[in-house]
Formats: structure tokens, sequence, C-alpha cells
């Protein structure tokens, strides 16, 4: 079992989105640069990435191999319209309606097909407050992220940890940097940086204090934050961004890191 390292990860409040939004409260490694509003504003990939929308993400074809789900796609959708016709909401406003919206929607499931899990409302309820903002800003990119996280999840229930369970293992460490080092591929290190650390920006301040498995949500955190940032290292701007690199190339990348215990794994 390797044990955490204080200096793995310092915690604090940092900017994290790009110009335009509201602020994120998120959590950065103390190894990696945060990326401040004016050099996300800076930065040419990120711009060219922040107007993505829906329907230019699904006509793309360097997105081809990427796949996407229909209640997603209807989602974020929705988000961009909304967003467009009410250009004068704030992103926390937009939170909010989105927010009661499909709390109703969940209400009035009750007694339909969709009772126990509704797909459409599970997608929004699963993110973070910092993510809904991120979704917000730019639902195209928002749409590439959840297919990298859906390859992730795949990939890892494939590699040589798959039969490992829950959180705090090497298959879920396998899963967070991969996750990373895919978002890395198919949009950029510094937007990957955002939407990975907004993920594990927890809206409920009890989680960090709370016992998981032996271990407090904050020593889980700390582990996915490294975690994360292992997986970007698995991207070189230079030579894979002139190179399509493969997800295989990728995930080999990956599984080197674990076995020569740069990740950081609980149990």
């Amino acid at each position: 079992m390797l044990n955490l390292k204080k200096s793995l990860v310092t915690l604090s409040a940092v900017t994290m989105l790009v110009a335009s939004i509201a602020p994120m409260t998120a959590f950065a490694e103390s190894s990696e640069k945060i990326a401040t509003a004016n050099e996300l504003e800076q930065n040419s990939n990120v711009q060219n990435q922040k107007s993505l929308t829906v329907d230019d993400v699904l006509n793309n074809p360097q997105f081809k191999s990427l796949t996407f789900d229909d209640d997603t796609v209807k989602l974020f959708k929705e988000i961009e319209e909304f967003k467009k016709n009410n250009p004068q909401m704030t992103s926390n406003e937009i939170i909010q309606h989105f927010d009661s919206r499909l709390d109703n929607r969940q209400q009035n499931n009750l007694f339909s097909a969709r009772a126990i899990y509704d797909p459409y409302v599970a997608k929004w309820k699963e993110l973070t407050n910092a993510e809904k903002v991120l979704v917000i800003t730019t639902p195209g990119q928002a749409l590439i992220v959840d297919s990298c996280r859906d390859k992730a999840v795949d990939y890892s229930n494939n590699s040589a940890y798959g039969s490992l369970d829950g959180n705090g293992t090497k298959k879920d460490a396998f899963r967070h940097a991969i996750w990373n080092a895919l978002m890395c591929k198919y949009i950029n290190k510094l937007s990957a940086y955002a939407w990975a650390t907004a993920h594990e920006a927890q809206d409920d301040p009890n989680y960090y204090t709370t016992i998981f498995d032996g271990f407090t949500g904050l020593q889980h955190k700390n582990m996915d934050l490294h975690n994360n940032e292992k997986g970007r290292d698995c991207w070189n701007i230079i030579t894979d961004g002139i190179l399509w690199t493969s997800d295989q190339t990728l995930q080999n990348r990956v599984a080197a890191k674990i076995q020569a215990w740069e990740m950081v794994v609980l149990r």
C-alpha cells in the first residue's frame, strides 16, 4: 500500500475557467502551474474549442473515434440553446434553471417507466457545480470530455487491473490517468486540467472528513488529483500533437507509470 505524501497535492482556491465565466473554486496540484483565466484566454487551442458547438463535435472527423450518448447530446444541446436564447443570464442562474427543471422532470418520472433511472437527469446530477459551469461555458467540449470519460471506464475495465473493485485501487488510478491523457489528445492539456480539477471540486463539505473504505474523502481526492496529473504527463504536447498518438499507446504509458509506482494507490 502506498501512503499519500503531503507534498503531492497543495490545496488552494483557484480560478479555473476561461474568461467571461463565473469563478470556480478548485484544487490544484502543487507540481503543475495553475491555469489562470488570462492564460486560458491567451491559449489558442482553448479559444478554438471554446466556440465548439455540439453539432461541430458531432460532424468533425477529428472526433470520429469517439462515441456520444444520445441523452448527453440532447442535454448539452438544450443547454447550448438555452444559453444562446438567454445571454443575460449568468452561469449560476443557468445552473439554477436546469437544477429546477430536471428536479421537476425527476418528480414527473415517479410513476413512469423512467422512475428508477433517467439517464437524462442523471447526467446533470452527477456533475459537480464546477463541472456544470464548464458545461454551460462550452457544451461542445463537454461532450468530448464525457466521451473520454466513457472510454476511460471501458479501458480501465479491460486493463490488467480490471478485476479490482472500487475507488483507491490501481484500476481507479488507471481510469483517472487515461481519462486525463485522452482529454489531452482530444481537446488540449490546459482544458484537460480544468475539467479534471472541476470534477474533484466536491460540493459537499463533509466529503473531506467522511471515511470511505478506511480512507477519508480528502485522501481519495488527493489520490485522484495526483493520478490526473500523471495521466496528463502521458501526453507530450509537441510530439503527440504532431503524430496522432493511438489510445493504446496512451494506455501503455499509463500502465507503465503504475508499474513504476508513480501513481498514488490507497488499497
